[in-house]
């Protein structure tokens, strides 16, 4: 059973609802003279917006998907997909790890936008990680200003990207 106190004090959360006393009748309480304080609880980014990536006054806005994908001979495959696009320019890249034999990906047992190979790992959410991504697709010829969309296949990117980000830090 919930204690009278604990109970009144998440009363303010709901201003605009009658709440009914608690079960438990005690000794009268005074009344308050302020009214009650308003929290503001923290905000939760929405997963479906993109996130915003700002390089040298240019910014990219990116996101992290998980898809499945069927193959004839393998069935349905797990993929995380980075997608990363120049804001107000038409085109896009999408990174795309497939899951498959030494290349894990997100499929109920590893957290969202984690990628690996068992040795190595990168997460996807992280901005460090997607600005390597992004480096490396850029060095590779992807121009932001082209109104394609572009499909890179991650894994040729992994392990330059994971050796840096991997790579211990020099103070």
């Amino acid at each position: 059973m919930r204690s009278p106190t604990r109970w009144l004090a998440f009363s303010h959360c709901l201003p605009d609802v009658k709440m009914s006393p608690p079960l438990a009748a005690g000794p009268p309480r005074p009344a308050l003279s302020a009214p009650p304080r308003r929290y503001h609880l923290p905000m939760v980014r929405s997963r479906k917006k993109a996130r915003r990536l700002v390089i040298d006054d240019v910014t990219f806005l990116w996101s992290v998907r998980h898809q499945h994908h069927v193959e004839q001979d393998r069935g349905q495959v797990c993929r995380e997909v980075l997608a990363i696009g120049r804001a107000g320019a038409p085109g896009r890249v999408r990174i795309v790890f497939q899951g498959g034999a030494g290349r894990l990906v997100p499929d109920g047992l590893l957290h969202s936008g984690g990628v690996g190979t068992g040795g190595s790992w990168l997460n996807l959410h992280e901005p460090g990680t997607v600005r390597a991504l992004l480096d490396e697709a850029l060095a590779g010829g992807w121009d932001p200003t082209d109104p394609s969309t572009e499909q890179i296949d991650g894994w040729l990117l992994f392990d330059a990207v994971s050796a840096l980000r991997n790579a211990p830090q020099s103070v």
